[in-house]
């Protein structure tokens, strides 16, 4: 594990977080379950990223970028479920 994909997980936590967060607080939940509805969502999302990767030059899919998407908006939906914002 380099430094570099320690970096880019963070990152795409990071990135993802405000998904979470918008997507709790604009009410478009498709579940009963406020944050299964966040997970589902941003998998999907992520997914159709990583899928865009395969025809894209210069960019590789990764396992690693759909994990740390989903967390990063799970993230999201735990600060917007504190009401910290």
């Amino acid at each position: 594990m380099s430094q570099d994909f320690f970096m880019d997980f963070f990152a795409n936590v990071l990135l993802f977080t405000p998904f979470g967060y918008l997507q709790l607080r604009a009410g478009l939940n498709l579940l009963r379950r406020e944050m299964l509805s966040t997970v589902v969502a941003a998998l999907a999302l992520s997914l159709g990223i990583e899928f865009a990767q395969v025809y894209t030059h210069n960019r590789f899919p990764s396992t690693a970028d759909v994990l740390s998407n989903v967390m990063g908006a799970m993230l999201g939906g735990f600060v917007y479920r504190l009401k910290l914002f």
